[in-house]
């Protein structure tokens, strides 16, 4: 900040080591003309929203290290404003965050596209944000009915306009597959056979399960949601989004994921059993749309499995998509600050 007076200070230091006979008078010569070599840095800022939120908890306790690996949180955070431009500024903000399943850790967590942006109100942590999360809730509805034994995953549905007295659901194409079965109506993300599992288990206690998955901000009543609940008629944020979706990488197991280091992680619960959570697996399993070798067959393929669902809200304001295998959970939200909405805020495309 400033030069000069370091510059002052450097030289006196110098004339000093001459007096003490640590150096020459040829050395302090050269070292007198060589120019200060200041220049300003750039303090690094990552994970801003995060680092905020522990602002307090620094202060009283001293440093805290994180779980953040920082080359991903820079390269996400970098990432997340330049993949925005795509979208012409129909879609203005996005949260990512990634989860290390078997360490049960936050490897990179980004809050908004752009945390100094007053036109997004960019330092509103969007990982917290309560949003509508579309089909993205259909899973933990088909889980709990397996755990139940009301749904068994080849099970056919009859994926046909039903009428559900005042509620009449339709699928997002506004089309209809016919006989399906459970898992290609889940993999799908049929609105018609996801309504009719919610109906089989009950309203209220598939509430009380996304509730004891985390999702603490689903707080009304079961009849304020109805039978829409499994198509997203309430709100979630993607913290609690993610951590759900752990339990089903985990087998069944819920463990929140930590974000500081050292910080003992929450008791451990089962929610579902093993084999419902395989099942669960073998319903989500698939390529990703735009994976160039999802078609090729090769011998001794040893390819990661994925797994992941997408979700939109009505109206098209909110996108979302979560994947997840064994090793990580990776989840992403993208939407406008404001709650807008835009044609293009497609789970399957925008978000996935």
């Amino acid at each position: 900040l400033y030069p000069e007076r370091a510059h002052t200070r450097r030289n006196a230091v110098l004339r000093r080591m001459r007096e003490e006979g640590m150096i020459g008078d040829k050395e302090l010569r050269e070292a007198l003309e060589r120019p200060l070599g200041t220049c300003r840095h750039e303090y690094p800022v990552l994970a801003p929203h995060l680092a905020h939120s522990l602002s307090r908890r620094v202060r009283e306790e001293g440093r805290l290290a994180l779980t953040l690996d920082g080359t991903l949180q820079a390269r996400l955070e970098e990432m997340v404003p330049l993949y925005l431009r795509q979208f012409n500024n129909q879609i203005n903000n996005a949260s990512v965050m990634v989860v290390d399943v078997r360490e049960g850790t936050v490897l990179a967590r980004v809050g908004s596209a752009d945390f100094t942006s007053d036109g997004i109100h960019g330092q509103y942590d969007v990982c917290r944000a309560r949003r509508a999360p579309g089909s993205a809730l259909k899973p933990f509805v088909y889980a709990y009915a397996m755990e139940r034994q009301c749904l068994y995953p080849t099970e056919a549905f009859l994926d046909e306009n039903l009428d559900f007295g005042v509620y009449n659901p339709n699928n997002f194409d506004g089309e209809f597959k016919g006989l399906v079965s459970a898992g290609e109506a889940l993999r799908w993300s049929l609105n018609i056979p996801a309504v009719q599992v919610l109906e089989r288990v009950g309203i209220e206690d598939a509430v009380a399960f996304l509730r004891s998955l985390g999702f603490g901000v689903i707080q009304q009543p079961s009849s304020h949601y109805g039978l829409g609940l499994v198509l997203g008629n309430c709100e979630v944020t993607l913290e609690a989004l993610v951590n759900a979706y752990l339990v089903l990488a985990r087998l069944g197991v819920r463990q929140d994921a930590v974000f500081v280091r050292g910080e003992s992680a929450p008791a451990s619960r089962r929610l579902l059993s093993e084999g419902t959570a395989l099942a669960l697996w073998y319903m989500l399993e698939q390529p990703f749309p735009d994976e160039p070798w999802s078609n090729v067959v090769r011998p001794n393929d040893r390819s990661s499995r994925i797994c992941w669902k997408t979700g939109t809200s009505t109206g098209f304001r909110d996108a979302w998509a979560v994947a997840f295998n064994s090793h990580y959970v990776v989840g992403a939200w993208l939407g406008n600050t404001d709650g807008s909405s835009a044609s293009r805020l497609i789970g399957a495309h925008a978000a996935l």
